[in-house]
């Protein structure tokens, strides 16, 4: 979620609403909280959402790739790749 809120013009409650209508399900700022504190474990398809705005956005750092310029499957590669463990 830090990842998400360094994107010009995103705020938690924003990033929020992407995550939730991304897993396909309401979550709410306080569960993200409470993942933070260690007080419930990350679901795995939020996990997986997460991974993916972060890899993009390192990715555009490291490389100056716009979002967007991988497609889905290939994002959903990479969290494979650096989430086995």
């Amino acid at each position: 979620m830090r990842v998400a809120t360094r994107i010009p013009g995103h705020t938690l409650a924003s990033a929020v609403r992407e995550l939730s209508e991304d897993v396909g399900r309401t979550i709410r700022q306080s569960r993200v909280y409470e993942w933070r504190d260690g007080k419930h474990s990350v679901p795995a398809d939020a996990r997986r959402y997460m991974m993916s705005v972060a890899i993009e956005q390192a990715l555009q750092l490291a490389l100056g790739e716009p979002p967007g310029s991988y497609t889905d499957a290939q994002m959903e590669r990479l969290v494979e790749l650096l989430s086995a463990g």
